[in-house]
């Protein structure tokens, strides 16, 4: 007996450092990390759109549609799973803040608060907003291009001020460039611009309207746009598909 309490007692503080251990390791967000390998998905997709890109030139329409067409589809799926991975992430940390005031809020004297609001509608995000948001990216990732910029465009009307509204922007621009309607494409590029200037998407944006100088032949404007935005978005994926695109251009 003597021979086996021994390891019994050194068993005991290992399972207490051991239980520690694990009790002091950050719980991962699954939502977070589920977004995390979206992104890193994303970078590596833009990049196989671009090396595709590169080994298809000259070959014509038909080859350029079969390639990169499924790869650019694939991304604007993964893009629109991203955005609503962003928007659940955004309600999961609300939440968090809310109960951690609430919890604040037992231990203090009691205070009468007013109720809740509701926020404005067109204000912000809400769950009306999300659902059409996502209807009209449907839209888009079926092939129906004209519907969804039309979906887009009513949904900037019904929600102004919604946290989507740079998106839903800039899918209008992106629906127009997938048909080839370059100057309607230019315009719906530029309102981001104009609209959104500090939003994630001004600079893809921007990056689309360098492209479509390219697909228009207008190479000195697309060197100037590419080299823009190579500049001033350096790290970011934009930058880095500027670059390339410079470099493959002989301006890089």
């Amino acid at each position: 007996m003597t021979v086996s309490a021994r390891p019994l007692a050194l068993a005991a503080p290992v399972a207490l450092l051991f239980l520690g251990a694990c009790a002091s390791t950050p719980e991962v967000d699954p939502v977070a990390e589920k977004l995390g390998r979206h992104d890193q998905r994303i970078s590596a997709l833009e990049r196989e759109v671009m090396e595709t890109r590169a080994s298809v030139d000259g070959i014509g329409a038909a080859g350029l549609g079969s390639s990169v067409g499924m790869l650019e589809e694939e991304l604007r799926e993964l893009r629109g799973e991203v955005e609503s991975l962003r928007y659940r992430l955004r309600e999961v940390q609300a939440q968090r803040i809310r109960e951690g005031a609430n919890a604040g809020a037992s231990t203090a004297p009691s205070v009468a608060a007013p109720p809740p609001t509701a926020a404005p509608r067109g204000s912000g995000s809400s769950r009306d907003d999300q659902s059409d948001y996502l209807a009209a990216f449907g839209k888009l990732k079926t092939g129906a291009y004209g519907e969804a910029a039309s979906a887009f465009r009513d949904f900037l009307q019904e929600h102004p001020g919604s946290a989507y509204a740079p998106n839903a922007q800039y899918w209008i621009g992106e629906a127009y460039y997938v048909q080839r309607e370059f100057d309607r494409a230019w315009e719906a590029f530029s309102a981001v611009l104009e609209k959104y200037p500090d939003s994630l998407k001004a600079a893809d944006a921007r990056l689309k309207q360098g492209l479509i100088r390219v697909d228009q032949g207008r190479m000195q404007d697309a060197r100037a746009i590419l080299q823009e935005v190579a500049t001033q978005h350096a790290g970011s994926s934009a930058g880095r598909i500027a670059a390339e695109r410079l470099q493959r251009m002989g301006g890089g």
